[in-house]
C-alpha cells in the first residue's frame, strides 16, 4: 500500500514525538548524581575559571560546561531544569539525522524504521537524562556525518564541517573517532576530496592546540589518570557482546552492576529479527549498487570507532571502552538498520517484519514501564541532607563521611546552607572506598583530615555498611573515643544499607 506524504508527515511526526516523550518519561524520578553534580560544580566556575578546573578533570573537554553555564543563566537549578539541558540537545539530534537519512536517499518507509530504531534505544534513552556531555556529542556527530555527507556528495560546505567538526571535540574527545572514520572514507573512497577535507582537518587541528596546551599544564600539576580511568576494564568477548545488546535494546538500560545487563526476552527475540533482516539484506546486497556507497557509508561510521576504542583499550595504558563513549555509533546504526528492514520489499516481508518489529518494542516498553525502580544509593544521602536542613541546628554542625562519593553529593545538597560543613575522614581502618568516584582535583569546599584529630563535641556521621553495628567500624572507634551514638536513619536501597547517625561526646 503506498502512503501519500501527509500521511509520511504524519507517520514521522508520531515518532518524533514518542521520541521526545521517552525521553521526558520519568525525567526528575531520580536524584542528580556524581557525574552531574561535577558538570554543574563546573558550570558554577566564574568563566576565567571553568575550562582550568575542567582541564585538571584530564578526560574531557570543556564545551558542555560553558553551555550548561548559560542554560543555568537562563533557567535556575531545578533538577527539571538541569535535565531539560540533555533532553533538548538529545531532541535537537533530530534535524540532522533527518537531514542525514535525506541526503542518504532512504526512501520513507527505510526513514520510519532507522527513526524508530533511533527513538526506542536504550542507551539513549538514559543518556538523554543525564546532566553531561552525551547529547550534545550525539547531536554534533550527525550534524558532522551529514555535513561530511553533503561535502563529498558536492564538495561544498567545507567550511561548515570543520566547524562542525572543531564544535564535535570540545564536546568529547571521542569526537575525533568520528573525524577519524571521514579521514578513512576520503582516503578510500573520495580522493579527488583530499586536498580540501585536509585543509578542514588541518584546521581543526590547530584549533584544538589551545585546550591541549592547558590539558597538558594541567598534566603536570596532576598526572594521575588512573583515578579517571582505572575502573574501566579492558573489554573481552562478554563486554563486545554487552555493548552489542546496548546498541539495540529498546527502552531499558542499566542504571547500577545490581540491574541486570539485558532483558534478554525482549532483545534477545530483536537480535533475532535484525540478524534475520540484515542477512537477507546481505543476501540482495549484490543486486543493490546504488546502496553500496551508503552502506559502506555508515558502516565506516560504527565500525571505525568500535576497532579503534577497541584496540586502544588494550595498547594504551588504561581502558576507554564503554556505551557513553561511544554513543556516536548508535545513530549511524539505526540508520543501517533502516536500510536494512527498509530493503524487505518482496512480497509482505517489510510488513510482516514491522508488526514483529512493533510487537517486540511494545513488549518491551510494557516491561520496562511497570518495571520498580529502586532508589539508587547516592540519592540516599540527598535524601539525608534533606532531613538535615530541617532540623534547622543553632549553631554549625560538621557531617562526617569516608567516601568522596558520599562527600560530593552531602556537599552539593547542602553547599547553599552555612549551617552544615561536610569533611571526609580518613584513618580508620576496615573503612574501604570505591575510588572510581573522587573529589574534584584542586576542590577545596570538603575538608579532608585524619580521624584521630577529630575533638567536636557533637557531629553527624553517614556512611554504608552491612549492619549498624557498634562493635564494627566506623562507629567502635568513635565510641572508643569516648562518643555516645545516637538513634541512626537508615535506607536500604539497590542492596545496600546507608545510615545517618548523631555523635554526641559522653560526660
Amino acid at each position: 500500500m503506498n502512503l501519500g506524504r501527509k500521511s509520511w508527515l504524519l507517520i514521522f511526526a508520531s515518532i518524533s514525538l514518542t521520541y521526545i516523550l521517552l525521553r521526558l518519561w520519568n525525567l526528575t524520578s531520580s536524584c542528580i548524581w556524581f557525574d552531574e553534580i561535577f558538570s554543574v560544580n563546573a558550570a558554577e566556575h566564574s568563566w576565567n575559571s571553568l575550562a582550568w578546573f575542567v582541564a585538571q578533570d584530564l578526560i574531557h573537554p570543556p564545551l558542555s560546561y560553558f553551555l550548561l553555564k548559560i542554560w543555568i543563566a537562563l533557567g535556575g537549578q531545578s533538577i527539571l531544569w538541569l535535565r531539560l539541558f540533555p533532553v533538548f540537545f538529545s531532541t535537537l539530534a533530530l534535524v540532522p539525522f533527518f537531514l542525514l537519512c535525506k541526503r542518504l536517499k532512504l526512501d520513507n518507509p527505510a526513514i520510519a524504521f532507522a527513526l524508530t530504531f533511533f527513538a526506542v534505544n536504550g542507551s539513549l534513552i538514559k543518556y538523554a537524562q543525564e546532566v553531561r556531555m552525551y547529547s550534545l556529542l550525539l547531536f554534533f556527530s550527525l550534524f558532522s556525518m551529514w555535513s561530511f555527507r553533503r561535502f563529498i556528495d558536492g564538495g561544498t560546505g567545507v567550511w561548515l564541517l570543520t566547524l562542525v567538526n572543531i564544535l564535535l571535540i570540545y564536546t568529547h574527545y571521542f569526537g575525533w573517532l568520528v573525524i577519524v572514520s571521514q579521514v578513512f572514507i576520503v582516503i578510500i573512497f573520495h580522493r579527488k576530496d583530499l586536498r580540501k577535507f585536509a585543509v578542514s582537518f588541518g584546521v581543526t587541528v590547530l584549533s584544538f592546540l589551545p585546550w591541549l596546551w592547558l590539558l597538558l599544564k594541567a598534566l603536570q600539576v596532576n598526572s594521575n589518570i588512573s583515578q579517571n580511568l582505572g575502573w574501566a576494564d579492558r573489554p573481552g568477548i562478554l563486554a563486545v557482546v554487552k555493548l552489542i545488546f546496548n546498541l539495540i535494546e529498546p527502552f531499558f538500560f542499566q542504571m547500577s552492576n545490581v540491574d541486570p545487563v539485558s532483558v534478554w526476552v525482549v532483545s534477545i527475540p530483536f537480535l533475532i529479527v535484525i540478524a534475520s533482516a540484515a542477512v537477507y539484506f546481505l543476501y540482495s546486497f549484490r543486486n543493490k549498487e546504488s546502496e553500496r556507497s551508503e552502506s559502506f557509508f555508515l558502516v565506516s561510521f560504527i565500525a571505525i570507532p568500535l576497532v579503534i576504542a577497541f584496540l586502544a583499550s588494550w595498547v594504551m595504558p588504561y581502558s576507554v571502552w564503554g556505551t557513553r563513549h561511544l554513543i556516536v555509533v548508535v545513530a549511524p546504526l539505526a540508520i543501517l538498520l533502516g536500510m536494512i528492514f527498509g530493503g524487505l520489499k518482496r512480497g509482505s516481508f517489510r510488513a510482516i517484519a514491522a508488526a514483529i518489529v512493533m510487537a517486540i518494542l511494545l513488549l518491551g516498553f510494557g516491561i520496562n514501564a511497570s518495571r520498580k525502580s529502586e532508589p539508587q544509593i547516592w540519592c540516599v544521602w540527598d535524601e539525608f541532607a534533606g532531613d538535615l536542613k530541617k532540623k534547622e541546628p543553632r549553631e554549625k554542625t560538621d557531617l562526617y563521611v569516608f567516601e568522596d562519593l558520599i562527600a560530593y553529593q552531602f556537599w552539593f545538597s547542602l553547599r547553599n546552607d552555612p549551617n552544615f560543613e561536610v569533611a571526609k575522614i580518613d584513618g580508620i581502618p576496615e573503612i574501604t572506598e570505591d575510588t572510581a568516584y573522587f573529589l574534584p582535583r584542586d576542590f577545596g569546599d570538603v575538608r579532608k583530615f585524619d580521624a584521630n584529630k577529630i575533638s567536636e563535641n557533637r557531629f553527624f556521621l553517614a556512611f554504608r555498611a552491612d549492619e549498624f553495628d557498634s562493635k564494627k567500624q566506623p562507629l567502635r572507634f568513635f565510641i572508643l573515643k569516648g562518643y555516645r551514638v545516637g538513634d541512626p536513619k537508615k535506607i536500604l536501597t539497590s542492596g545496600q544499607k546507608a545510615f545517618l547517625v548523631l555523635m554526641e561526646k559522653s560526660n
